[in-house]
């Protein structure tokens, strides 16, 4: 299975960059005002700033997916609950830990009091207290990130859902994701569109 990172990676650049299936655009004539992202060139020279315009009836847009996430009150109760399940993991942990080194200490300091055979049936429970905190040691990172991508699953699809909806509304041809963008003006970002259809101030 493949790790949180890199499906968050791959959900937040899937999911966030759309291609809106409508093609068509609303004909402006000379006195319309043109909304953020339209293209009110028609051809392909540079405007006053030196930057090529995108082509007739292409709309872009953009937004930081890592940003829209951090501020979904759904993000930051679902990281109060792998936060407590992460502690769970490590009081488990160091329980068991504890018995096994008071157990240890207990076999040590009455060494020569104890038969063979339950010295050896002892030897047989610490190594499988061995084998477990080895077993707990090895799976503790994989549960927790099972844990994360289990809880961030219904987040991430109700952010896509409001960022396609908005492009589909808005007429964009694409929304990028803002990790994969070296330079866009500020007007194009509709990160503040999607704080208010999800209503986050």
């Amino acid at each position: 299975m493949k790790s949180f990172a890199s499906r968050i990676l791959l959900l937040t650049v899937v999911c966030f960059t759309i291609v809106s299936c409508r093609t068509k655009t609303p004909e402006t004539t000379a006195t319309d005002t043109p909304s953020v992202g339209d293209s009110i060139q028609t051809d392909q020279t540079p405007n006053a700033g030196g930057q090529v315009p995108p082509p007739a009836g292409i709309k872009y847009g953009y937004l930081n997916s890592l940003q829209l996430l951090a501020l979904m009150p759904e993000t930051k109760a679902a990281d109060k609950k792998i936060a407590e399940y992460a502690r769970k993991k490590e009081s488990a942990y160091s329980d068991l830990l504890k018995k096994y080194q008071t157990k240890i200490q207990d076999l040590q300091s009455r060494a020569n009091d104890i038969p063979p055979v339950e010295m050896e049936k002892h030897g047989k429970e610490i190594a499988a207290m061995e084998e477990q905190l080895q077993d707990m040691q090895m799976r503790a990172d994989s549960d927790i990130s099972k844990e994360k991508e289990k809880l961030y699953e219904p987040i991430l699809a109700k952010a896509d859902s409001v960022v396609k909806q908005i492009g589909k509304e808005n007429g964009y041809t694409f929304i990028y994701d803002a990790a994969a963008l070296l330079y866009a003006d500020t007007t194009l970002n509709i990160l503040p569109m999607v704080k208010e259809r999800m209503g986050i101030k």
